[in-house]
């Protein structure tokens, strides 16, 4: 920015991210606090909020402190963790975070795009938050996933991984699934989307 004093950085635009976003959302200085926070109007910061598994999405979970899998609903497991933690407030819509304890050792499974394989991810919170608009993904192996429209999913284009929102997904785009318990470091299988669709829901959950 080749500035001198704080002040120059005034109306210079800047991008914001959140956790498991895959874009920016534009903004422009205009001033400046002590606080350890980045004041911004509400749609700014809406704009930022992650994206969210619908309640009844079954979540692939491994608990390492009892060797076993957790295959429920996501909605039944932040339900179940709401129990017996206390909630934190994350913004004006009333999204619930709930920080995992380290020592509980939960983790999800992912694929590393350079790989193509399986990876363990330690899950560090999870989030309840609204949303009014789901999309249904099905596979032509009768899969299906419901996730909001600007959740990212994994494809696979001329041989490679990548991201794609699920609002831009087409009919005939492949992704990568899994035939087995992820035990091991497995190579991922395509399958071709069958189907999208829009359905209205309430609430949705996501493993941080």
């Amino acid at each position: 920015y080749n500035i001198k004093k704080l002040e120059n950085l005034t109306g210079h635009l800047t991008v914001g991210l959140a956790p498991h976003t895959s874009a920016g959302s534009l903004s422009r200085i205009i001033g400046f606090t002590n606080a350890q926070v980045c004041f911004a109007h509400p749609f700014y910061h809406a704009a930022k909020r992650r994206n969210c598994f619908d309640f009844n999405q079954r979540v692939f979970l491994y608990d390492e402190n009892i060797g076993k899998f957790i295959t429920d609903k996501i909605g039944d497991v932040v339900e179940q963790y709401l129990k017996f933690s206390v909630p934190k407030v994350i913004d004006a819509y009333g999204t619930k975070k709930i920080n995992i304890d380290p020592s509980q050792k939960i983790y999800s499974y992912c694929i590393n795009k350079k790989t193509g394989k399986l990876q363990k991810k330690k899950v560090k919170c999870l989030l309840k938050g609204k949303t009014d608009k789901w999309i249904k993904i099905k596979t032509s192996t009768n899969r299906a996933l419901t996730v909001t429209p600007d959740h990212t999913i994994l494809v696979i284009d001329n041989g490679k991984l990548k991201l794609k929102k699920a609002k831009d997904l087409e009919e005939g785009d492949r992704v990568p699934l899994s035939l087995k318990n992820p035990v091991a470091l497995l190579p991922i299988p395509p399958a071709t989307i069958h189907f999208t669709f829009i359905s209205e829901k309430n609430w949705g959950r996501y493993p941080g």
